[in-house]
């Protein structure tokens, strides 16, 4: 019976009327009985294909029929369109998605028979979504692109996400992934558009020049990896490190964060880039440093977890395992240990204090006091801990000598007298790792000022709860014992 179902369908095809008000029945009960199997939709794409006039005579039935208020035809025109998208045709799409129809088919899914209302997606592309240039986009066929671009993840996106089976989800993804490879690919290729984008930077202008570097960097992602690694250096050539300098002193948490968020593009592009502006940058000793912002931007409550960006920034221009960095980018290395370092862990240091002792040398604390500062957030000195846990893996000369020539061991232990937990189990886990490097010296220091002392105090004042802290501390005491 589904045989021979499917064969009257496919006589039916070749039969296929033109599309009026009195064709639409006919014609939505096809299409939609051809989308049972893979071959039938096939088919009946290819019919409709072939009736050059199908699609305007569809824009021309819906426009009538809107007009006139005919909201049995409307729904009916909705279930044909759907019905239409759902066959999953790269050349229908090609059609649909067109200037000259992409509006009007959306006007079509506005009439969706299931909703309570007629939704207004044309009036809110139309009035409320707003076309804004950074840089003054001269190619006309870029601006058509990107506005189709945004009205078809419009339709996969809000319109139809419920709807779209997978392999249609995937097609229709793909157009998008495609049109923003073609939309990169034609701004990539426009020299003026490249030095317009790092030349007109402005205090007006600032914030919608960043936001869209930072979606512009996004669409690379649509690039080969070579072509995006060229417009990378492209970029960089024309200063957009220095904007970045300027983007970090901002007090615009929002202009911040998508700083951060160029900055880690480019890293992941090639993070001797950023090493190299870096290094000269130092070298000129000119302005505010790169680096030194990076640091401060550790230290600086954002919020929402941006300063977990800055140390991951950090922790890739830092590392020392990277077989790629150059000789002379490893003055990034040398800076942050000569410069930041010792700012970081007095950061602890004063958030911190250990029992018996006071912030002030004039006013003194009875026994057991404990002296916090509570301006620096929890998170902050947990990543400023994970990122000297760290430069003791990949740099463990450099902050070795630090540590033999000051007390900054016992600095970064104060940790261990925070009410935080999470701080407390950072310490012991930032002595574990410190241990672990099996370093002479380095276990001499920590024999000869007693640094375990703080761990076992507070694990002594853990008593039996059985949690996170208990079990890093046996941790560390099994892996003392082991190794001697």
């Amino acid at each position: 019976m589904v045989d021979e179902s499917l064969s009257s369908t496919s006589r039916e095809l070749k039969k296929l009327p033109p599309l009026d008000l009195s064709s639409l029945s006919s014609i939505l009960k096809t299409i939609l009985e051809c989308s049972m199997t893979e071959r039938m939709r096939v088919s009946v794409a290819e019919l409709i294909l072939q009736y050059h006039d199908f699609f305007p005579q569809l824009v021309n039935l819906f426009r009538t029929c809107e007009s006139s208020g005919n909201m049995d035809a409307l729904h009916m025109i909705f279930r044909l369109v759907k019905g239409i998208i759902l066959l999953n045709s790269s050349a229908i799409y090609d059609k649909i998605f067109s200037d000259d129809f992409i509006l009007e088919i959306i006007g079509a899914l506005e009439y969706d028979p299931e909703a309570r209302t007629v939704q207004n997606h044309r009036t809110f592309l139309k009035e409320h979504v707003v076309f804004k240039e950074a840089i003054p986009i001269k190619n006309a066929s870029v601006v058509s692109k990107i506005h189709q671009t945004y009205r078809i993840g419009y339709i996969k996106d809000v319109i139809l996400p419920r709807v779209l089976d997978d392999s249609t989800m995937a097609s229709i993804a793909a157009i998008i992934h495609a049109n923003n490879a073609a939309v990169v690919c034609l701004l990539k290729d426009d020299a003026s558009f490249v030095k317009e984008l790092s030349s007109n930077i402005s205090a007006e202008s600032k914030r919608e020049l960043v936001l869209f570097l930072l979606e512009f960097c996004t669409l690379t992602k649509s690039l080969q990896a070579v072509q995006q690694l060229r417009l990378s250096r492209d970029l960089a050539s024309e200063g957009v490190f220095d904007i970045m300098s300027d983007v970090l002193q901002s007090q615009d948490k929002v202009l911040v964060s998508a700083g951060t968020d160029i900055l880690v593009y480019f890293l992941n592009q090639d993070p001797n880039l950023l090493r190299s502006y870096i290094a000269r940058q130092e070298n000129s000793q000119e302005g505010n440093s790169l680096l030194g912002l990076l640091v401060q931007g550790m230290v600086t409550d954002f919020g929402e977890g941006m300063h977990c960006q800055f140390l991951e920034i950090l922790k890739i221009l830092m590392d020392g395992f990277a077989t790629n960095m150059p000789t002379n980018y490893r003055g990034v290395i040398d800076v942050f240990h000569e410069k930041h370092l010792d700012k970081l862990i007095d950061v602890i240091a004063l958030a911190s204090s250990p029992m018996d002792i006071t912030q002030s040398t004039s006013s003194p604390v009875g026994v057991g006091t404990r002296v916090e500062n509570h301006s620096v957030k929890t998170e902050i000195l947990s990543n400023i801990c994970e990122l000297l846990c760290f430069c003791v893996v990949h740099h463990p000369y450099k902050i070795k000598v630090n540590f033999l020539r000051s007390n900054s061991v016992e600095k970064i232990l104060t940790l261990t007298h925070r009410r935080e937990k999470v701080l407390v189990v950072a310490a012991v886990r930032f002595m574990r790792t410190v241990i672990a490097r099996n370093d002479e010296l380095l276990l001499s220091h920590v024999i000869k000022f007693n640094s375990l002392k703080p761990i076992i105090e507070v694990f002594v004042e853990n008593g039996d709860r059985y949690n996170m802290l208990h079990s890093v501390v046996l941790e560390l005491l099994e892996y003392i014992r082991k190794v001697t």
